[in-house]
């Protein structure tokens, strides 16, 4: 499975933010009970802003 997304960020009073994200799966059955998962995600969305400056970091 591959997916990706790509968009515009808008925060606050901020100059818009070009965004993307991308995802891969790959995924193997070798016997009845044991199959193998291997799964990635990159992705350049902030996910957290400080409001105010004047609160400590």
């Amino acid at each position: 499975m591959v997916s990706a997304a790509k968009g515009i960020q808008l925060v606050e009073d901020d100059v818009k933010t070009v965004i993307f994200r991308t995802e891969a799966s790959i995924q193997d059955h070798f016997y009845k009970r044991f199959s193998l998962n291997i799964y990635g995600k990159y992705s350049n969305i902030a996910s957290a802003k400080q409001l105010d400056s004047s609160l400590p970091k």
